[in-house]
């Protein structure tokens, strides 16, 4: 777990408390959709994902504090390729709760412009099955997307009948790594070497 935590290609998950980020982790690897699994106020999941010779490093992030979650990612955002906010369509407060977050990354999100950046509104099945649970309208979410996040991506999503789940792990796909270059070893010089140890300040061991 401690290597993953450190391992670059991040990408990020957040949203409220039952949003769906786990369900959603869960069905990109490829896992059975699970009802039963139950939301955590504070949790971190992380798991490593391979697509076409690439790895990411998934992580579902939730906190009570928005502030927390806003650090987490901030110190981090040199290793994230994506960034995925999810909120449930059968809830306001979750998408509240949303834009609050998103509000205070929006910045680093337009000024970082490699970094993909995708709103999903989730438990899409609950709507298609009565669609007056629907609390957030598709015109609310466009006009917030067009006014504080234009250009960013939008998915209607559901982990049980895995709706638009493929164009999702499409977008994941099309992320580019950078290949970095084996840099050659250098031959040591014995005598660089005990100049530069007597000008160094503190000792590593």
């Amino acid at each position: 777990m401690k290597d993953l935590l450190n391992e670059p290609n991040k990408i990020y998950f957040i949203g409220s408390k039952g949003a769906g980020k786990s369900s959603l982790v869960r069905a990109i690897l490829n896992k059975e959709f699970n009802e039963n699994i139950s939301a955590s106020p504070t949790q971190i999941t992380i798991a490593k994902y391979e697509i076409e010779n690439k790895t990411f490093t998934l992580k579902d992030l939730t906190d009570k504090n928005d502030f927390k979650i806003t650090k987490i990612f901030l110190n981090e955002i040199e290793d994230v390729k994506c960034l995925f906010c999810l909120f449930s369509l059968t809830d306001k407060n979750a998408f509240e709760y949303a834009k609050t977050v998103l509000g205070m990354v929006s910045e680093s999100l337009r000024s970082n412009t490699d970094i993909i950046f995708v709103l999903c509104g989730t438990k899409y099945d609950l709507i298609e099955a009565d669609p007056s649970q629907r609390q957030i309208s598709e015109e609310e979410i466009n006009n917030y997307i067009s006014s504080t996040l234009p250009g960013a991506t939008y998915f209607n999503f559901s982990a049980k009948t895995k709706l638009n789940l493929d164009k999702i792990k499409g977008v994941i796909n099309e992320i580019e790594i950078p290949i970095q270059e084996e840099e050659e070893d250098e031959i040591e010089d014995p005598k660089k070497n005990n100049e530069a140890a007597k000008n160094k300040s503190c000792i590593i061991i």
